[in-house]
């Protein structure tokens, strides 16, 4: 199995489910409808995405997704989408959907999600409400859920809150007892 089998299948799922708001016009020299898809990420992420897209304009012949890395994604997708000409296809933050769906920047995809095939049982509940806006209206689809650990200095770990409530000494010195 191909290491990138499943990402094409969940970037497959999630093209079928905005085919609605593509712009049918624009077709590729091989007959293809051609998407635009601008996407934030650079480096090795920036590249495993690409090799996303890759595997999927290989593996169909009825769509050919164009991938484009852009720096500061939220704002130069709001002002293309107010100049009326946004791109097909845009990874954007979680936590951005607001200003966008406020801004009718972007279409419900209840439906279309619903027709993909994709089901909510197969989510995490709190990632499946993360794509909804305004009266359960579904305005993204996931393509990463990510967590974040917190990590403590040591010495925070083996010394009380009051050992750090001056602001004249610095922090003493962690004891550590051997066992």
């Amino acid at each position: 199995m191909r290491p990138h089998c499943f990402q094409t299948g969940l970037f497959a799922a999630f093209l079928t489910a905005v085919l609605c708001g593509c712009s049918p016009e624009k077709p590729a020299g091989d007959g293809r409808l051609v998407l635009d898809y601008w996407e934030k990420w650079t480096g090795f992420e920036g590249e495993a995405m690409r090799a996303v897209v890759d595997d999927f304009n290989q593996s169909q012949t009825e769509i050919h997704v164009r991938y484009l890395p852009v720096s500061q994604i939220e704002r130069k997708v709001m002002l293309a989408t107010a100049a009326g000409c946004p791109p097909d296809v845009a990874g954007l933050r979680s936590g951005v959907i607001p200003l966008f769906a406020e801004n009718n920047a972007l279409l419900p995809l209840d439906s279309l999600i619903a027709e993909g095939g994709v089901n909510p049982d197969a989510y995490i509940p709190v990632y499946w409400e993360l794509m909804k806006h305004r009266a359960g209206r579904l305005r993204s689809h996931q393509l990463l859920a990510a967590s974040t650990l917190i990590i403590l200095p040591v010495i925070m770990l083996f010394s009380s809150p009051s050992d750090f409530s001056s602001k004249e000494s610095p922090p003493p010195e962690a004891k550590i007892k051997a066992s």
